[in-house]
């Protein structure tokens, strides 16, 4: 529905879309998901996964933190040593 207001020259272009209808890609059709709680990862094997999906950039960013955490804390405990 198009409607064009002719006192100040403004228009607004207006398509109603149904919020509890989810839009499909290859039509009009309306899709219905039911993923029980079993279907998803849990505990160790989630983190298993998602470390799993990361680049090998990441496993070296990592290294590097925890390198630098670990000189961090020595240096703070030679300053309280003395």
């Amino acid at each position: 529905m198009v409607y064009i207001s002719t006192k100040r020259d403004i228009f607004a272009v207006h398509f109603y879309k149904d919020p509890n209808k989810i839009q499909n890609v290859f039509g009009d059709d309306t899709v219905f998901y039911n993923y029980t709680e079993s279907d998803y990862y849990t505990g160790y094997t989630k983190f298993k996964f998602q470390m799993s999906q990361l680049p090998k950039q990441t496993f070296y960013l990592i290294l590097g933190f925890l390198i630098f955490l670990n000189i961090s804390m020595f240096s703070i405990k030679e300053r309280f040593l003395n």
